[in-house]
């Protein structure tokens, strides 16, 4: 499968200058885990009102231009990661419904806001799999995640008495699972529900948490090791962003 960076800048060359100015930033998550974001906004005015259809795989046709600008940022900051490991040459390719398929001897993810695109990837032997994900902390939300996606045990040891805002820790606490659990799916294939994980551990000096199975079994034996970071009022953002990012090994 051609890479998409190299479509769209056939058919435009001039697209690739423009591209060079939507990178927001690239750093290490870890050791041999690299990563990159993207502004959507800066990407979409890039692309001059093209039409996405002639790039995006067919089964993306349906969906909203909104949703394959998020499709294309996320793809694209793959490809960039990729450029600069052994699989230079290869991209991800999708089924429709299934996680990214990434090439042989890479792992990675992907996530995204309405405003950022953002990806991890790492080719090294020691991490079997890995999950990203960043939130909005947006006090709209905050009922609705502590409803569906926190065990009464969080509710009662995290919500009070934290250098965060209650908005801030039912986000943190959302995001991890979310990238918990992507780091998870390859090795169980099957959906889980928020409220089979609960944090067991936060600490705010080391900027690291830990999610526990609420029932150890064959699917959930081991605790989730998780890395977070927020960003008050990020850059190319609307406000506070909160990224979680999870190494399986």
């Amino acid at each position: 499968m051609p890479r998409l960076t190299d479509l769209l800048i056939k058919s435009d060359p001039v697209f690739k200058y423009r591209l060079s100015d939507c990178w927001i930033k690239r750093h290490l998550i870890a050791p041999e885990v690299v990563g990159i974001s993207i502004c959507l906004k800066k990407l979409d005015n890039a692309l001059l009102d093209r039409n996405l259809i002639h790039v995006l795989p067919s089964y993306f046709n349906n969906l909203t231009h909104k949703r394959k600008l998020t499709l294309l940022g996320g793809r694209l900051c793959a490809e960039s990661l990729l450029l600069d490991s052994e699989c230079s040459g290869d991209t991800i390719s999708y089924l429709e419904g299934k996680p990214p398929i990434w090439p042989r001897g890479i792992k990675g993810s992907i996530t995204h806001t309405d405003d950022v695109a953002h990806c991890i990837v790492t080719n090294s032997n020691s991490i079997k799999s890995l999950g990203v994900d960043i939130e909005y902390v947006n006090p709209v939300n905050t009922q609705k995640i502590i409803t569906y996606c926190l065990t009464q045990t969080e509710i009662d040891k995290w919500l009070n008495d934290q250098p965060w805002t209650i908005d801030a820790i039912a986000t943190l606490i959302f995001s991890a699972k979310e990238s918990g659990f992507k780091a998870l799916y390859p090795s169980i294939l099957r959906f889980i529900d928020f409220k089979e994980f609960q944090t067991s551990m936060i600490c705010f000096e080391t900027n690291s948490l830990v999610l526990s199975p609420v029932h150890r079994n064959q699917d959930f034996s081991q605790s989730i090791k998780i890395k977070f970071s927020i960003e008050h009022k990020a850059p190319h953002t609307l406000g506070s962003l909160i990224t979680t990012s999870a190494l399986l090994q």
